[in-house]
């Protein structure tokens, strides 16, 4: 399996609404591997690893359970691995 990595960086009301949890959750469901973590700035980053395919449905799944009124504004680019996770992680703070 040819794995990628995906980076988002979530902007809006993200954190302290559940946005860690349910990322996991998605993650772990779609069997991707990577962190999410809070940022100092008030938003939300996430770094997943998987199929392109899994990344997309992912990403979909996450901006339709957090709409609008949650996520203002998102920021996704495609990277090539800087390591490879074991497993998908809530990380505390950048």
């Amino acid at each position: 399996m040819l794995k990628q990595e995906m980076h988002v960086i979530l902007i809006g009301r993200v954190q302290g609404v559940g946005m860690r949890s349910k990322t996991k959750y998605l993650a772990d469901q779609l069997h991707l591997t990577g962190f999410v973590r809070n940022v100092s700035d008030g938003s939300v980053e996430i770094c997943a690893q998987g199929k392109k395919t899994d990344l997309e449905v992912f990403l979909r799944s996450l901006l339709s359970t957090f709409d609008s009124s949650y996520i203002h504004n998102y920021k996704t680019s495609y990277r090539p691995m800087q390591e490879e996770f074991s497993h998908f992680t809530i990380s505390y703070s950048k």
